[in-house]
């Protein structure tokens, strides 16, 4: 997949977004989707997802809100471990949680 981002500096454009399993991003870095979890609420108003994507080396965890169109967070975690447990945090330990499969 490669992406246009036109008169994107890198100041401007932090955010990932709409990353399908395995895409070309920013910088021309390939990342990996390791884990994808939905809330399971099917309206834009209520879905939530919550990404945990590498590039081999770096972590970063994306907590988005309102489905592709929506707001998203992304952080940066220093290995897989810190990852999976800032994913888990954001996704308040409930229960209704679902695994999407990458």
């Amino acid at each position: 997949m490669t992406a246009a981002y036109g008169n994107c500096t890198p100041a401007k454009c932090m955010k990932i977004a709409n990353v399908p399993h395995s895409g070309r991003v920013l910088y021309g870095l390939w990342v990996r989707t390791e884990r994808h979890w939905w809330n399971g609420d099917r309206t834009v108003r209520g879905r939530r997802d919550v990404y945990i994507r590498t590039d081999g080396e770096s972590w970063e965890v994306e907590a988005r809100a309102g489905g592709g169109a929506g707001r998203s967070k992304i952080h940066q975690c220093p290995g897989r471990k810190s990852a999976e447990i800032l994913a888990g945090a954001w996704m308040d330990g409930q229960g209704r949680w679902q695994v999407v499969a990458p």
